[in-house]
């Protein structure tokens, strides 16, 4: 079921990628030349932002086998890509991780009563909803790479999960394919600029949110369960259909609050849209 925090955080998403996808975009295509000696290939006849044109022409994957000048000027391209009003997307989307952050952690709590007294059932709730603050706002910066610090946004190139470099995956293959075909730079214009290029759509909007969200959810559960001191291990919990890391993970069994799983995450989602679950382990 989808929640009125996806919605809002789904929809906010898909309204910057419009009014933020030219100034984005604008300082490749003002430095793209078509490739010497090609002739200017018409747009291509796939979904925007997938690997491959379907055009008899075009038979061989984009951004595969590169030779190293078109790897060099592709590489020198996607970094001509003006990602700095991703560092506005923070305090437009806090609000919402605050939302499923508080929700998450009183969940977390509420898992834990039956093995506490009522005043230190009440004491963890505040003391969560306290830490859930700084969990969003912790989430909302490394959504693009970067951290709070004083009170300020600086840059932080550790963060996993970073919405600002998958813009730049997601362009890449089409910046590669025009390269490669000597696509004039109007084609790569259209086919950059189509509302419904995987980089910029409104499925990558619903899909960032929600697994954003998800993500958010189970830190802050994680977070209650540590507060509690009751909680020494967590369970992978499979979804339905679950790909091999999630099953790799679920495999493992009890581990310690503190350790990753084989997937190299702390808790749920593993991947984009993943809906797996996490579990608590109560010691004796």
């Amino acid at each position: 079921m989808v929640t009125d925090a996806e919605k809002s955080m789904a929809a906010t998403l898909a309204a910057f990628f419009v009014a933020h996808r030219a100034e984005i975009v604008a300082p490749l295509l003002a430095a793209y030349k078509p490739t010497t000696g090609k002739q200017a290939h018409h747009a291509p006849s796939v979904q925007p932002g997938a690997a491959q044109c379907a055009c008899h022409a075009c038979k061989s994957p984009a951004g595969g086998g590169l030779d190293l000048e078109v790897q060099q000027e592709l590489d020198r391209l996607l970094l001509k890509l003006d990602i700095t009003s991703f560092e506005d997307l923070p305090a437009q989307v806090q609000a919402d991780l605050l939302k499923v952050a508080k929700s998450g952690a009183l969940l977390g709590a509420e898992q834990l009563a039956s093995d506490m007294s009522a005043e230190a059932y009440d004491s963890l709730v505040n003391l969560v909803n306290e830490r859930a603050v700084a969990l969003a706002a912790d989430r909302s910066a490394a959504m693009v790479g970067m951290k709070w610090v004083d009170g300020e946004l600086i840059p932080n190139p550790n963060t996993l999960w970073r919405i600002d470099e998958g813009t730049r995956a997601l362009i890449r293959s089409d910046v590669s394919q025009a390269l490669q075909e000597g696509w004039s730079n109007s084609s790569l214009a259209d086919t950059l600029m189509d509302p419904k290029h995987a980089a910029f759509s409104e499925a990558r909007a619903n899909m960032v949110a929600r697994t954003e969200l998800a993500k958010m959810d189970m830190q802050a559960n994680t977070a209650a369960w540590k507060e509690s001191g009751l909680v020494q291990e967590k369970i992978w919990l499979l979804a339905q259909n679950p790909c091999d890391q999630c099953t790799a993970n679920a495999e493992q069994g009890a581990i310690p609050i503190d350790d990753e799983f084989d997937g190299g995450e702390m808790e749920p989602p593993q991947h984009p849209n993943c809906s797996c679950d996490l579990a608590p382990v109560v010691g004796d």
